[in-house]
């Protein structure tokens, strides 16, 4: 009866003493981690003045009946093939600029840090 004791707990340490211990370092093991800020979304603001859009054919488009439509066409220009929805904050100001954002969708759901906003001079 002894023995089995003995035996049972003999048994219940050997696989506890089977692995190195956790700050055992050996050459080839490692602890492994990932950096999430390789990961991360970098936002690339793109600021236009008067001038630069007065020359530039990328950006200067013919105006639209509306400012929502002329917004619209020029992120169409910028980015072909996007698709996107026009948030419903867009207005236009006491000095007669309207803004507009609009937000880039795949599949019908927004993209995170995929914003256009758009300001549009009368």
């Amino acid at each position: 009866m002894k023995s089995l004791v003995l035996l049972g707990l003999l048994g219940a340490t050997l696989p506890a003493t089977a692995h190195p211990a956790q700050g055992a370092t050996r050459p080839g093991v490692r602890r492994r981690t990932v950096d999430l800020n390789n990961y991360r979304i970098t936002q690339n603001p793109e600021y236009h003045n008067t001038e630069k859009t007065a020359t530039d054919p990328k950006l200067l488009i013919v105006k639209r009946d509306t400012y929502l439509e002329t917004a619209t066409e020029l992120v169409k220009s910028v980015v072909p093939g996007a698709t996107f929805r026009v948030v419903d904050d867009h207005y236009v100001g006491n000095n007669g600029i309207a803004h507009v954002n609009l937000k880039q969708t795949a599949h019908g759901i927004d993209i995170d840090n995929a914003d256009f906003n758009v300001n549009v001079s009368p």
